[in-house]
């Protein structure tokens, strides 16, 4: 058999499909992809599979960041009310899913508000974002898959603040903005006289004059949708020459700001050289959590009427019940028993009107009724 090696690359996390076209090629079913196939149906033949539905393993990607000014909590904290918390992690995650009868799901931004009552020391003022986290802290998480070190990624509730009185916290639910840092990617032309020194392959900073500073975030705004732009640690910039509005320019590095320094008329920032592929992932999220067959039957224990509402509404949408119920009336009607009470001259109707098969004069009908 010849075999046909494909030399694409894929990319991980990504799913795809093959398609066999050509009748004469086939699947080769003795690699490992094919050994669950076999072993789970009686009536499998490769030469019958065209298509071929994969993944390719990616390790799990936590790239996300968290907006710096957030407060953390563990709900084990002693000063908390074990009440609250209850109440506090029933608004767990920036947004909520939901599913319809078609089982689609769809996201809709976490909207609860309640209050809290915290008598600890930590500084809580109107305007904070507050993190009440379970299991490991926010900002040591590591990803599930892939990761030696492992931790516990449990739930968190992100709330805002909106009132306090006395040791009593009112808070609604926070945005994802004000949670999660999106870092800018901010042009910074290097040439000479052109607003910034001390720039050369390999250093850690550079001096930007402000007026200069206002124009390179004038030129991210145009192109971004963000109207409050400011430069912070954590965004990065990406050096260059040539004529930005001419789009005449040269891409030369890409670094990630560490430090700023306002300096009279001038800005200090110390930074540190990345790769392109860094800026582009920044904001990856990726990971792959294996659910233990008590958490499976919890779900399924707690979602019973949801999911029996989806299947029903998806057999009902694909007419198996018509289907399902021709096919075994048309077998019923094969079998010797029934012949030899009705013999051959039979109809089936499905009970609206709709007759399955010929009718003969003086013939018998068989009803179903879905």
């Amino acid at each position: 058999m010849e075999h046909i090696i494909c030399k694409w690359r894929f990319t991980p996390g990504h799913t795809y499909q093959i398609e066999l076209i050509d009748e004469d090629v086939i699947f080769d079913d003795s690699t490992d992809a094919s050994a669950n196939l076999k072993e789970n149906n009686e009536r499998y033949d490769i030469t019958k599979v065209r298509f071929f539905n994969f993944s390719i393993e990616k390790d799990g990607t936590l790239n996300l960041k968290l907006n710096n000014d957030i407060k953390y909590f563990s709900v084990d904290d002693i000063n908390l009310n074990p009440s609250d918390v209850a109440s506090l992690m029933e608004y767990a995650g920036l947004y909520m899913a939901s599913l319809d009868s078609q089982g689609v799901a769809t996201y809709t931004q976490n909207n609860g508000s309640s209050s809290f009552t915290y008598t600890g020391k930590e500084d809580i003022q109107v305007g904070d974002i507050v993190a009440f986290y379970e299991g490991t802290k926010p900002t040591d998480r590591n990803p599930e898959k892939g990761t030696e070190r492992k931790t516990d990624n449990a739930d968190v509730s992100y709330v805002k603040i909106i009132r306090i009185d006395g040791s009593t916290y009112y808070y609604v639910a926070a945005e994802a903005e004000d949670v999660t840092f999106t870092p800018d990617v901010l042009p910074i032309d290097v040439d000479d006289n052109d607003g910034t020194t001390g720039w050369t392959e390999g250093r850690t900073s550079l001096t930007i004059d402000n007026m200069a500073l206002d124009k390179f975030i004038s030129y991210y705004k145009d192109m971004s949708d963000k109207n409050d732009i400011t430069i912070d640690v954590g965004d990065y910039m990406v050096f260059y020459t040539g004529d930005y509005e001419k789009e005449e320019v040269e891409s030369l590095a890409y670094a990630e700001i560490i430090e700023i320094i306002v300096d009279g008329d001038h800005t200090i920032i110390h930074y540190e050289e990345v790769d392109e592929s860094e800026v582009m992932s920044a904001m990856d999220l990726y990971d792959e959590t294996e659910l233990t067959e008590s958490e499976i039957k919890r779900i399924i224990n707690e979602n019973e009427k949801e999911i029996q509402q989806i299947i029903e509404a998806q057999i009902m949408d694909s007419n198996f019940f018509d289907k399902a119920g021709e096919y075994l009336v048309k077998l019923t009607l094969k079998t010797e028993e029934v012949k030899e009470v009705f013999g051959d001259d039979l109809t089936l109707n499905d009970g609206r009107g709709r007759t399955k098969g010929n009718t003969n004069s003086g013939g018998i009908y068989l009803y179903w009724l879905v």
